[in-house]
């Protein structure tokens, strides 16, 4: 596993050792990085159910001011320090959170993206939760890794569709908070 571009570009990361951790691929993230262009400069961006982290070292790699990684398996939050530590990235740069993500409560300073990889059959459920507890910044960008080749309906969480794409069996949903 690696950062696919940017500042840590080539940067190899430690992957995981078992089936529960399901890494986003270099495919998926090379495509979600090129839809979202400069958007990433500056932002503070959240990698949500983060797993190894690819996504959010991603975004960091790509000019993000900060990223939050919110993941509650102790094994994959291991993972994600030692990442943090090849890296050398700093606490000014990164946050780890071992939480469930259906429990959390709005940030201090809001994200202006937010990515949520969580176990598929899990998409809908997780995303009603987190809309319910108001985590997401109005007008901000959320994007939701799931299954199936169709986006998931969000529209009862006050979230709108901006763009859909598929890869093989992978989906890639864009959201905006209304």
């Amino acid at each position: 596993m690696r950062v696919i571009a940017g500042t840590f570009g080539g940067r190899k990361l430690l992957g995981p050792k078992s089936q529960q951790i399901r890494p986003t691929s270099d495919r998926v993230r090379e495509s979600l990085f090129a839809i979202l262009g400069d958007l990433v400069v500056g932002a503070r961006f959240a990698d949500l159910c983060a797993g190894t982290g690819s996504v959010g070292f991603e975004a960091l790699s790509r000019g993000a001011w900060h990223t939050s990684f919110v993941e509650k398996s102790r094994g994959a939050v291991a993972l994600l320090r030692k990442n943090i530590e090849i890296l050398g990235l700093g606490r000014d740069q990164v946050e780890v959170w071992t939480a469930d993500v259906t429990r959390l409560s709005k940030p201090t300073e809001p994200w202006n993206i937010v990515f949520i990889d969580p176990p598929y059959s899990l998409a809908e459920n997780i995303v009603a939760r987190l809309a319910k507890r108001d985590i997401f910044e109005e007008g901000g960008l959320v994007i939701l890794e799931h299954a199936g080749k169709e986006p998931i309906s969000v529209e009862p969480f006050g979230l709108e569709v901006l763009d859909h794409r598929s890869y093989g069996q992978t989906s890639i949903t864009f959201l905006r908070k209304l």
